[in-house]
């Protein structure tokens, strides 16, 4: 955080990141192709464990925040969008959701189609329905509140 990365390393780490970097640039410059692992080992002396663990230092210093909306036009963050891939949701939620949905108004279904089964932005589905994204986001946001309801009332 000091050095402001999403997450830290050491300063030593930082330095091979570094190195192995500006040697990877010039090799291509040179060469026309990335070097391989073995030639960065090689050539830059470091062993094969070294170059791995500062080359994904490296990548890990992209990490976006789990927090951070998907796009400038989005209030859904990567957080949101996350699931269980080893425990999906059960057929009574697939039931419970479907029931849900289909108890909402039609313009409601389709801004919840367009957003979640077809997977367009905010602008589109703005674009797709007349509204603007502001009163696309307000409305995505209170219908799936009351989605969330609805549900855990029926489950509960």
């Amino acid at each position: 955080l000091r050095e402001n990365k999403t997450i830290k390393c050491s300063r030593e780490l930082s330095r091979t990141c570094g190195l192995i970097h500006r040697f990877q640039q010039d090799y291509e410059k040179n060469h026309g192709r990335a070097p391989t692992l073995e030639e960065l080992c090689h050539d830059l002396q470091l062993s094969r464990e070294t170059v791995l663990l500062a080359l994904g230092a490296a990548h890990s210093q992209n990490v976006a925040s789990l927090d951070e909306p998907l796009s400038e036009d989005e209030e859904v963050s990567l957080g949101d969008t996350i699931c269980d891939t080893q425990k999906g949701p059960s057929i009574e939620d697939h039931l419970d959701l479907s029931a849900s949905l289909a108890s909402l108004p039609l313009p409601e279904q389709q801004l919840i189609r367009l957003r979640y089964y077809q997977n367009k932005t905010q602008t589109q589905t703005a674009k797709l329905l007349g509204l603007t994204q502001v009163q696309v986001c307000r409305m995505e946001k209170r219908i799936l509140k009351s989605l969330r309801q609805k549900i855990l009332y029926q489950s509960g």
